[in-house]
């Protein structure tokens, strides 16, 4: 019961603790199952609901492996013909790629489309609104993909996105308005993205499109938080949260918290007090992980040229620091 390592020490400890039977008789054993769970969460989150001095992006929920997207080429075979005031377009030749999610878009045609379906090896395309342009039986145009689904356990994204094929390259997050005010659909084009925008909690959309040719394809990392599952065995031998071990008994204070509030006992206070404390004394280790993970952290750099650049303090010309 006092280790902590499983989910069944964890609730057995807050039954205990909590002055109720731990064999699976007690009237709160499934609330404390939900009451651990919601501790949790409120500690993956980042902890700010419980304690709103602390919203810290954990460095135990990064994935242990980067997250892969593959940007596809834009497709711009044959010819398609339109209709003014209507949704479908008619390819000139079957597109066996399914591209349902893909944006289109008619040369000397301002406006841009989504596909809303696409049968696949299909030539005729659905658009999400009427087309606005002029009739045109074969027309050119362009077919390409900015939308990407994420890692189902995607909780965030870290850090800016990683390309390579171009010497390293960052991708950078932004605010989506930002992006479609900087890189507008109307005008968006080829090549490697250099910025991403969240549509979703798991979807994402770049600035460009990417490659060109059936062969160019983009392969695009991403380091991000996984999103924990809620727990569902509360059994002592197998299920195991994230959380490090040694701040595990943290889910037990919270959960603990909620119990004696429901039974009005006085103990209360002072249980969410412990469990402050626990959670204050995490994200102190989390800030002093980020702080020491530099190789120049605590060094004295008597020389200008050691420091990384950009992160050199201003000097005047005989050395002196001015900001």
């Amino acid at each position: 019961m006092a280790n902590f390592q499983f989910t069944g020490d964890i609730k057995t400890d807050v039954l205990f603790r909590g002055g109720e039977l731990t064999d699976g008789t007690s009237d709160y054993d499934t609330q404390v199952q939900i009451w651990i769970n919601r501790a949790y969460e409120m500690v993956w989150t980042g902890g700010a609901e419980f304690d709103p001095t602390i919203n810290e992006n954990w460095w135990w929920l990064r994935a242990s492996e980067p997250g892969i997207l593959t940007l596809r080429p834009s497709i711009t075979t044959g010819s398609v013909s339109v209709t003014n005031d209507s949704t479908t377009a008619t390819l000139s030749a079957s597109q066996t790629t399914d591209v349902a999610g893909y944006y289109f878009a008619v040369e000397g045609h301002a406006d841009v489309f989504k596909v809303a379906t696409h049968g696949g090896d299909t030539a005729t395309l659905t658009l999400d609104s009427v087309y606005t342009g002029t009739t045109d039986a074969e027309a050119a145009y362009t077919l390409f993909r900015l939308d990407y689904d994420l890692a189902s356990d995607v909780l965030s994204i870290r850090s800016p996105m990683m390309v390579y094929q171009e010497g390293e390259h960052k991708v950078e997050g932004v605010e989506l308005g930002e992006m479609l005010n900087q890189w507008p659909l109307s005008a968006v084009n080829s090549g490697v993205p250099r910025q991403f925008a969240m549509l979703t909690e798991t979807e994402v959309q770049f600035s460009h499109f990417g490659g060109t040719s059936s062969t160019d394809l983009i392969r695009v990392e991403y380091d991000y938080n996984a999103r924990p599952s809620p727990f569902t065995l509360f059994n002592t031998d197998t299920e195991e949260p994230v959380i490090p071990r040694q701040y595990r008994r943290l889910l037990a204070d919270i959960a603990l918290s909620f119990l004696l509030g429901a039974k009005s006992d006085n103990r209360e206070d002072k249980t969410v007090g412990l469990a402050r404390s626990g959670l204050q004394a995490m994200s102190r280790e989390q800030k002093r992980k980020e702080n020491t993970v530099g190789d120049q952290y605590g060094k004295i750099i008597p020389r200008q040229g050691q420091v990384q650049r950009y992160r050199r303090p201003l000097r005047t010309a005989s050395g002196l620091i001015i900001g």
